[in-house]
Parts: C-alpha cells; structure tokens; sequence
C-alpha cells in the first residue's frame, strides 16, 4: 500500500461540476443513543491480505469531514474515534483520536492521547460545533520532526491551531498505539453524534497543508460546496484514502457505510435514513 505523504498542491473542483452527495442522519437522541457506524479493525491494512481500516503508525493523517448537528447532547458527543477495544459504546484506553464536542458545550475538539504515559497530546478546541447547519472540516496533522503542525480550517475559515504537537507520537492504529476499532457517531462513554454526516475522508500517513488555498479547493467548493472526490476518493491526490464514505443520489442510507476507499466497510448499528438537507456550506 503506498500513501501519498507530500504536502500537496492542486486545482481543485470547480463549482459547476454539479456535485451532489447525500448526507446520512444517525438518528441519536437525549432517549435513543445507541445508532452509529462501526468497523473493528484487526491488523493494519498494510500488512494485512484483508481490508482494514488500521493503517501502519505515522505521524501524518488527513481527515475531511461535513456534519449537520440537530441536538447538543449532553457530556461530550462523539463524532468520529479510533480507539482500543470494539465496543463503540464505551471509552477504551488508550485511544488515539477523538472528534467530539467539548464537555457539552458547543466547542469542537480534536484529541489525541499518548498511550505511553496516557496523557493528552493534542487537546484543540475551537468553537466550530454549530447546530442546524453543515458544517465542513478541513484538518491535517503532521507530527513529522521537521514540520510540527496542524491545519484546521472550518467552512474554509482558518481555525489556527496553536498547539504544539508530540513529534513521538506515532498515529494509524498498530504496534504501541491504539485503533483497533473505528467509529462514527458512537456513544464511547458518554454521548454520541445526533446528526447528519456526510463526505467523510481520512487518510492515515497523509499532511495536506490546508493553509494553500488551492489545496483546500480540492475538497471544499469557493461556493460552499463540496468537490467529487471520485468513485474511490482518489481524485485529490491520485491515491485512495483508508476510509472513504459518500453516499449518492440513488442509493439507500446503508450504502453511505460501504467503503469507497481501501479500507473496510463499516457496520450500521440502527436507526439512520438519507438526510434531506443538501450538502453545502456558508463561506464568508
């Protein structure tokens, strides 16, 4: 398996190619908390025969991502996660990668923990968890010793990250580090994701610097709307992603957990339906 590890630069798509992915709404609730996607991975992908959504430790990965928040539920709401374990319902240390909201609030935080000392690595939060709209997330992160860094850019609007991040902090999911199970929208403890997802792209041992323009239109339309990242994500980079998840016109809600990229497909664990509102975002 070969990862495209450059940072990129490109043109990008262009808004009139009339792009019109569907969003998938898990339907989570302050009474139903128990709808989510899931795929326990059991070898990384690299140096396995079999599809896995475990990739071999690096110090890059790449996540794009649109959500639609219906309901602030309360603790930290989970949106995506890597961690140890296989059960989505429920915290497991060490984990390497959290999406969630910040304490019931309405920050989003991405989060990462370092299972040696099991300490926080990455702690960023930033007030980008806003309801009742699609929301687009742009994020990079390098960890390489020649380029610390971060790029964050919500609705193509710079976050500025300040953290600085662990350089010996490995990231994908094999040997001292965990993510031996994937998750969108799980509980893991506390509360789950009530919403609709959409686009959903990460690229393990992957850093797109997001702070070049051109690099952020290869996901992310100048008119808010999303690019078609091909039948199997590979559209921006010229290389699959591990995990690929779109859902098109035509296709039942379960599709969206079928894996376009090389990775494995992911479960649905119950209730969810194609989310009416179309996928696009304000961009000042």
């Amino acid at each position: 398996m070969v990862f495209n590890t450059n940072i990129l630069a490109g043109s990008g798509g262009q808004a009139g190619d009339a792009f019109s992915p569907l969003g998938l709404q898990i339907k989570n609730s302050a009474g139903s908390q128990t709808n989510y996607l899931q795929s326990v991975c059991t070898a990384a992908a690299s140096t396995s025969s079999s599809f896995s959504n475990r990739a071999d430790n690096g110090k890059k990965a790449t996540l794009v991502m649109w959500y639609y928040p219906l309901v602030k539920l309360a603790n930290n709401s989970h949106i995506f996660t890597l961690q140890g374990g296989t059960n989505a319902l429920t915290i497991n240390f060490p984990y390497s990668f959290f999406i969630r909201t910040d304490d019931g609030t309405t920050d989003f935080q991405v989060l990462w923990q370092n299972p040696a000392s099991n300490s926080y690595k990455i702690n960023v939060v930033k007030p980008t968890f806003i309801l009742n709209q699609w929301n687009c997330m742009l994020f990079s992160f390098n960890a390489s010793a020649t380029d610390k860094g971060i790029r964050w850019y919500h609705n193509d609007a710079d976050q500025s990250a300040p953290n600085s991040v662990d350089t010996l902090h490995n990231f994908g999911g094999s040997g001292s580090n965990s993510g031996t199970s994937m998750s969108v929208a799980g509980k893991i403890g506390q509360a789950p994701f009530a919403g609709a997802i959409a686009e959903l792209y990460y690229a393990p041992n992957q850093f797109i610097d997001f702070d070049i323009e051109s690099n952020r239109r290869l996901f992310l339309n100048a008119d808010g709307t999303p690019v078609d990242l091909g039948a199997d994500g590979s559209t921006p980079t010229g290389s699959k992603p591990i995990t690929y998840l779109s859902l098109r016109e035509g296709e039942g809600a379960e599709q969206f957990a079928v894996n376009r990229g090389i990775g494995a497909d992911l479960s649905v664990v119950g209730n969810v339906s194609i989310f009416a509102e179309p996928v696009s975002c304000s961009i000042a």
